[in-house]
């Protein structure tokens, strides 16, 4: 009784929109000539690469692909281009100069053996949104997920649970299987489309999930722009409003078609319009994206990732103008830091968006639309909890990017003694008692002071000529930064000292390097982490 009540109630909640849509003339699409498209050789593959997002700063791009090659890849049921295809996964390139390299996968714990797909980036690039039908996607908040970058490290993923997750359990209770091609989480992070629907390879439609006051996500709604035909690929402008999707219900060259509309606060659509060519062919052209600057755009044709310049594009397909915030945070002592990012209108009070700076580079990235007024970041270091703000204007003339450097001046304080030990006669150095030298660095540097090679070149004129010696050099940083970055920094410490050393008499040595694991003092204030910032250079004799 309670599956019959409960299947009425799902179809007509499901069913029943399929006939509020409206079809549009397609006669008379526009052609831009001057837009040349070309497909990512670098990126594209045997199989699908395809749900393509990037970067705000256009330096990286994410994407699905089929190809496998990682340790947990296995062949899929599903054939593509005559080869079986492998589970997917959620690949990413970075762009070197205008140049995207060779791309790679995101590692295990994003990644599983049962595929993942539809990537979506932050606009400050420091948290993936994703899906996953894992094993656990069930009790786990799933299938779709977001998990954050600190340094070069993904955090594990937490499901975003609320309504969407509901939405998705319902949907597999009802149907035993279920299906999606395509999700995009809004800039601001308060608004989730998917599409979706019984069969993969059947019609799917787009629904609509928003974030509320208490940040929960609502039950996901159909979109009233889905046709009883296929929708797929859906993305969210920088604007937060300008949608563009793939449809063969409206009509058009042939095949998926890419289509453009503006959403409103109440969930419906308007001014749907096809994008027309080059992007829109007879064949299936979908998953169009744009950058925060609406000067790039990506899009995928059967299956393969096509980019085009827009400097040439009508203004009627390209969402409305967006400002890009981006800079770079450091701290008091210079070196780039981790810090949470909040953007305030200063008119209304009102909270635009959040990022976060990315741990080892300091970068952070807002999108917005391009609003006229006051507007305020608000930067709190998670070293030391400093806050920093920075405020700035948006005005007619106000270019459609702004780049900030924050640091925070460092506290009044002693300023720090360097610890000079200088050795004079063979009676201050007696190698057979295991003598051990500190050699002080700069903050976040490597190269030795005059200072330091002066106290190294007095000791290495004691040594006995014609003498065997064991030298051992150990690195060692302060505590700013993450673990990856001061184990290298150690590294490079030791072996510019080893360098010198050898430079000036040959020794046999024990290179080892060592990060933050053991300080001389706590790290608590800039005259202790001075000296934490050192090499210990120990040398005996090597009969010892």
């Amino acid at each position: 009784m309670k599956l019959v009540f409960f299947r009425t109630l799902f179809t007509l909640f499901f069913l029943f929109p399929f006939l509020m849509y409206a079809q549009i003339d397609t006669s008379g699409l526009p052609v831009q000539e001057a837009i040349k498209i070309y497909p990512l050789k670098n990126l594209n593959s045997d199989f699908r690469d395809v749900n393509v997002s990037v970067t705000p700063n256009g330096k990286y791009l994410y994407f699905m692909s089929g190809r496998g090659g990682a340790v947990w890849s296995k062949k899929d049921k599903v054939e593509f281009r005559g080869k079986q295809e492998y589970d997917g996964d959620i690949w990413y390139s970075k762009k070197q100069d205008t140049t995207w390299q060779a791309p790679k996968y995101l590692p295990a714990g994003i990644n599983t053996s049962h595929g993942e797909d539809e990537p979506n980036i932050s606009p400050d690039g420091q948290t993936v949104y994703f899906q996953s039908w894992n094993s656990a996607w069930w009790q786990t908040g799933g299938p779709y997920y977001r998990a954050e970058l600190y340094g070069e490290k993904w955090q594990n993923p937490i499901g975003l649970g609320d309504g969407i997750n509901q939405f998705f359990r319902d949907s597999m209770f009802y149907y035993d299987q279920y299906a999606t091609d395509g999700m995009s989480i809004s800039p601001n992070g308060r608004i989730f489309i998917v599409a979706a629907g019984v069969d993969y390879d059947g019609n799917l439609d787009l629904y609509i999930s928003r974030k509320n006051e208490r940040n929960r996500w609502s039950y996901p709604k159909r979109l009233g722009i889905s046709t009883p035909k296929d929708e797929r690929s859906i993305f969210i402008a920088g604007d937060n409003r300008t949608i563009y999707f793939g449809s063969d219900g409206y009509g058009g060259a042939g095949g998926l078609d890419i289509f453009k509309a503006s959403l409103n606060d109440d969930n419906s659509c308007s001014g749907i319009i096809n994008i027309g060519a080059p992007f829109n062919t007879t064949q299936n052209d979908y998953g169009f994206i744009i950058g925060a600057l609406g000067r790039d755009a990506y899009f995928v044709r059967n299956s393969d990732i096509y980019y085009a310049s827009l400097g040439n594009a009508l203004e009627t397909i390209k969402p409305q103008p967006t400002l890009l915030i981006n800079g770079i945070v450091r701290d008091c002592d210079g070196r780039e830091s981790q810090s949470s990012v909040e953007l305030y209108n200063l008119d209304n009070n009102e909270l635009i968006a959040k990022a976060r700076s990315n741990a080892l580079t300091g970068e952070y990235a807002f999108s917005m639309p391009f609003v006229k007024g006051n507007y305020i970041q608000r930067f709190k270091l998670f070293a030391d909890q400093s806050v920093i703000r920075k405020t700035f204007i948006i005005e007619n003339n106000t270019p459609n990017e702004l780049f900030f450097e924050v640091e925070p001046p460092c506290p009044e304080g002693v300023a720090v003694e360097e610890k000079t030990e200088t050795i004079t006669s063979e009676k201050d150095f007696v190698p057979t008692l295991d003598t051990t030298i500190l050699i002080y660095f700069d903050f976040d540097k490597d190269h030795l002071k005059a200072t330091q090679q002066a106290k190294l070149d007095s000791i290495l004129q004691l040594l006995v000529p014609h003498r065997n010696y064991f030298a051992q050099v150990i690195g060692h940083t302060d505590t700013k930064g993450s673990d990856a970055y001061n184990i290298g920094l150690s590294k490079r410490r030791a072996e510019r000292v080893n360098t010198y050393i050898q430079r000036q008499r040959k020794i046999e040595y024990d290179l080892s390097f060592k990060g933050e694991k053991e300080p001389i003092l706590e790290n608590n204030n800039p005259e202790n982490r001075a000296m934490n910032r050192r090499v210990q250079l120990r040398i005996a004799d090597a009969l010892e």
